[in-house]
């Protein structure tokens, strides 16, 4: 069962991201703390990182990534 299915209003952890895109945290990771325009769309609440799934996915076909 995708447990990611209705997350359309659910701030994602970098975990949970990095599962679905079936990456490392790691990864998420080193996207979001890029210094340049082509960053991972991120919200940053004190030291934690959280993820609209909605805009991540815009995010990867705006580079041509299958979603």
């Amino acid at each position: 069962m995708n447990t990611l299915a209705n997350t359309t209003d659910r701030l994602l952890t970098v975990e949970e991201l990095a599962e679905h895109l079936g990456v490392k945290p790691s990864w998420v990771y080193s996207h979001v703390r890029r210094r340049s325009r082509d960053r991972i769309p991120a919200i940053r609440l004190g030291k934690y990182w959280r993820f609209r799934l909605e805009a991540v996915q815009r995010w990867l076909e705006e580079r041509g990534a299958a979603v």
